[in-house]
């Protein structure tokens, strides 16, 4: 078993550094338009694995995210086991269109390091069809997972157009392929001795009173 990432020949310009961490988690540095960009990909253990195994599995990927650069946008991807349900107290780390109504113990743990880096579960923010969110089916058919996820900084959700699977795509696996769509984005709030400049109300010049008001004599 192991981790690592595909990039295209037309990006690998943009690659500045990849580290293996261990066989279930590896990194990818990316130069982007404002921020540059940290992807996590993470392979967790099973639902059913030690309690122990799970705790060494966050406590090395919390490690791992704390060592990125704090000037750069973090995501973490992968096949995380994590049964995400609706249940309101896990909002806003969590969206309202998961696959399923409840939560599994991975799931628990996966919000649990969301919510403590403030960050959100991207996958479960976007409304789709069922057929569109579940991302492992059962070799006998009978039920399908929402349980590969993308994770990303809250102060950079805004960045997120849409996070959805594709069925159909030739990756020799059994997990259909999850496709995420971002715009880089930056803020164009201006700041003055940091505070925020009040943006001018233009709608009120439309009042021919008020408009007189500003008329150069």
């Amino acid at each position: 078993m192991g981790v690592g990432f595909v990039v295209k020949k037309n990006f690998k310009h943009l690659a500045m550094n990849f580290n293996e961490v261990s066989t279930r988690i590896c990194t990818l540095r990316l130069k982007g338009k404002f921020y540059n960009y940290t992807t996590i990909y993470v392979h967790t253990p099973t639902e059913v694995s030690t309690k122990e195994e799970k705790k060494s599995f966050y406590d090395l990927l919390q490690k791992t995210y704390e060592e990125c650069p704090s000037n750069v946008i973090k995501i973490v991807i992968g096949d995380m086991k994590a049964r995400i349900g609706k249940e309101e107290v896990y909002c806003p780390t969590i969206g309202k269109h998961s696959l399923h109504e409840s939560i599994n113990d991975n799931g628990y743990r996966l919000i649990q390091f969301a919510a403590l880096n403030n960050m959100v579960i991207g996958s479960t923010m976007f409304p789709h069809k069922n057929i569109h969110k579940s991302t492992w089916t059962a070799p006998d058919r009978l039920f399908e997972n929402h349980v590969d996820h993308m994770v990303i900084d809250a102060r950079h959700m805004s960045d997120l157009l849409d996070v959805r699977s594709y069925r159909g795509g030739n990756v020799d696996s059994d997990h259909y392929l999850v496709i995420a769509r971002m715009q880089a984005r930056i803020s164009n709030i201006k700041k003055l001795r940091g505070e925020r400049i009040r943006k001018f109300c233009i709608s009120i010049l439309q009042d021919e009173n008020t408009a007189n008001m500003y008329v150069k004599r």
